[in-house]
């Protein structure tokens, strides 16, 4: 299976981080990892359409940053198969209440986990994991299975397939 990374950033520290920590992050031993950069959140967006499902990373910078809540808010508006990341650029830091405001209102609008540094993407792997497993399998689950695998419980029950 292509497993899709998506990195919108004006820099390169995330798609660094990506580029190190996402091998580790596939599901599978014959995955294969496919990295794009975007300077523009309108061109991740696009993007986005063409290769989910995707893990996607979104630079939100402290200026400007209308346009990449924007491109969010599109991306979940598709029911696309996305795994969404925010990650805080430096200038970003407003104090720990407008923070935990600011992770709170992400998290509404779709986002998985919001990113300060690199190694804050090491403890979402095993969410990262199931990500790419539910969609390695998809095509080949019938729809109740497909139901299953996406409860909270799934990796803990067995199902009506006798899968566990």
């Amino acid at each position: 299976m292509r497993c899709h990374w998506l990195i919108c950033e004006s820099g390169d520290r995330w798609e660094h981080a990506a580029r190190h920590f996402g091998p580790e992050m596939l599901a599978e031993s014959d995955d294969q990892m496919l990295l794009k950069t975007f300077k523009q959140p309108t061109d991740c967006l696009a993007a986005i359409t063409d290769v989910a499902p995707a893990i996607v990373v979104w630079q939100l910078p402290a200026f400007h940053a209308s346009t990449v809540l924007q491109a969010i808010e599109m991306a979940n508006a598709g029911n696309r198969p996305i795994l969404q990341f925010a990650a805080l650029s430096l200038d970003a830091t407003c104090g720990p209440v407008r923070r935990n405001d600011l992770e709170l209102a992400l998290r509404e609008m779709g986002v998985f986990a919001v990113l300060d540094h690199p190694l804050s993407l090491l403890p979402n792997a095993t969410a990262i994991r199931k990500f790419w497993r539910r969609h390695r399998r998809q095509d080949n689950l019938t729809l109740v299975q497909q139901i299953w695998d996406r409860l909270p419980w799934a990796n803990d029950l067995h199902t009506p397939g006798g899968r566990k």
